[in-house]
């Protein structure tokens, strides 16, 4: 049988944090047979407490991971959607823009018929004076016919006046919902302004400033800047297309903010 005198002192209380911190290396040497006593169970007992308290926050970690990678991906296909609405109906209001300019047009080769009326009626009455002369009679009618032209035409000036108005409104109203507006910045230069592009602060803008003054576009002032800009531009004077150019730039607004 092996002497274990050190076995023959009170057992002091297990601690966690180190097995051997009651050991006497003086009094272990001194034995016949040296014998140190490592606590098995004690070490057990420690060793499942590590493993399950390190898998308990593996599966923690996971599990966080895993919910802010849902998140995440929610988050991403919310900004796709938004997107393409936002695309959709700066589509629209182009096609509604091209519909008035059509309208104004049609409204305008209508108002240069009626001049274009006026003007050959004038000329008639004119022959008509200088063949059998001027009477009262014929002024009187000339000119009542004259009166109701200019009502007609006044008329028509105060309902184009008001659709102006209607539109002008409209137009306001549009940007305000689509988070853009146009402003002007001197001749031939204009400031766009983004909005609703920050979640966080919605009321944020997004400036750009386009110089259509000369043949090659150029943009003086971009807030905040854009690594992309220079590229966006040389596109904008390839293809000479504004609305395009406004889109792209309003994406690289957005994509900057997720960086």
């Amino acid at each position: 049988m092996m002497a274990r005198r050190a076995s023959t002192k009170p057992r002091q209380p297990e601690k966690l944090n180190n097995p051997f911190s009651n050991m006497n290396l003086d009094e272990i040497l001194s034995m016949d047979q040296p014998y140190i006593d490592i606590n098995i169970p004690a070490m057990d007992r420690r060793t499942t407490a590590f493993r399950a308290a390190l898998g308990k926050y593996t599966t923690q970690n996971q599990q966080e991971i895993s919910k802010r990678r849902h998140q995440y991906v929610h988050d991403v296909e919310g900004l796709r959607a938004e997107r393409s609405r936002l695309e959709q109906d700066i589509q629209r209001h182009r096609l509604e823009e091209i519909a008035l300019a059509k309208q104004l047009e049609e409204e305008r080769q209508e108002r240069k018929k009626a001049e274009d009326m006026v003007v050959h009626s004038n000329r008639q009455l004119k022959s008509l004076k200088d063949r059998f002369g001027s009477t009262e009679e014929e002024a009187k009618k000339s000119e009542q016919a004259l009166k109701i032209l200019k009502k007609s035409k006044e008329k028509e000036k105060s309902q184009l006046e008001k659709q102006a108005f209607q539109v002008a409104r409209d137009v306001l109203e549009l940007e305000r919902l689509l988070g853009i507006s146009v402003r002007g910045a001197g001749n031939d230069v204009l400031t766009i302004v983004f909005t609703q592009l920050d979640a966080r602060t919605p009321e944020r803008e997004f400036s750009v400033v386009i110089d259509l003054s000369m043949q090659e576009y150029t943009v003086p002032e971009v807030t905040p800047p854009l690594a992309v800009l220079p590229s966006l531009i040389e596109e904008l004077n390839e293809t000479r297309d504004l609305f395009v150019f406004l889109r792209r730039i309003r994406k690289a607004f957005v994509d900057a903010l997720d960086l």
